[in-house]
């Protein structure tokens, strides 16, 4: 069980992949109240129900390319999509993403971690460099890494890709050294090998892809409604 949790991108793209050979799969991740940390769900429960959950389902959304709708509904009632939420616990939802480089320009965003200890001087002075972003998954586990440890609340910013200066995104070595197991789906050697399957030296994109993280080498500007 634990590989299967350390593992579980990998094993629902396999599980789409097996019902879907001709499809090709781009992203796995969680969607909705799933991408919450364990005290924002409890958080989420007490004010939606007035107790806590004792269990939820786990929201995934895949994305896909090369299928059409109508196999994306057969997907949805399916033996092995039911099995995967039976079994599980994942709700595996398909997303067709057919221009999916158009749809990454479009939609990207990428988060940063941190405290609202500096709320007021990011907003003042932005986020200098070199600074991280990567998912919101990823900022969640730092922002609550932040605040445990420097104090405050965690604070996540989110910035479109688009307004980033994309040739001073360089990857980020030490995810990729040192990656967040628990978050990725991954386990070190998958990682390991992913990275070792890039062309030397190696993209932020491909960064992004492989560790849901990246570096990047400028001031980031800040408004207000960047916060989450």
């Amino acid at each position: 069980m634990k590989l299967l949790l350390e593992n579980w991108r990998k094993y629902i793209k396999q599980e789409v992949e097996k019902f879907l050979p001709h499809g090709t799969v781009h992203d796995v991740k969680m969607i909705g109240s799933s991408k919450l940390s364990s005290e924002e769900q409890e958080q989420q429960d007490i004010d939606k129900y007035g107790y806590i959950q004792s269990y939820r389902d786990i929201d995934v959304e895949v994305q896909i390319s090369d299928i059409t709708s109508e196999e994306a509904e057969e997907w949805a009632f399916s033996d092995a999509s039911q099995k995967l939420e039976d079994e599980d616990n994942y709700d595996v939802q398909l997303r067709i993403v057919d221009n999916w480089r158009e749809f990454l320009n479009e939609e990207e965003e990428l988060y940063h971690g941190t405290s609202d200890l500096y709320k007021q001087d990011i907003l003042e002075n932005g986020i200098q460099a070199p600074s991280y972003w990567g998912t919101a998954e990823i900022a969640a586990y730092y922002a609550k890494e932040v605040a445990e440890e420097y104090g405050g609340k965690p604070l996540i910013i989110k910035i479109p890709l688009s307004e980033f200066d994309q040739s001073l995104l360089e990857p980020d070595h030490n995810s990729i050294a040192e990656p967040l197991t628990h978050i990725l789906g991954k386990s070190d050697e998958d990682v390991g090998e992913e990275w070792e399957e890039v062309p030397e030296p190696g993209t932020w994109r491909d960064s992004l892809d492989i560790v849901e993280s990246v570096i990047y080498n400028a001031t980031v500007k800040v408004l207000e409604k960047d916060l989450q």
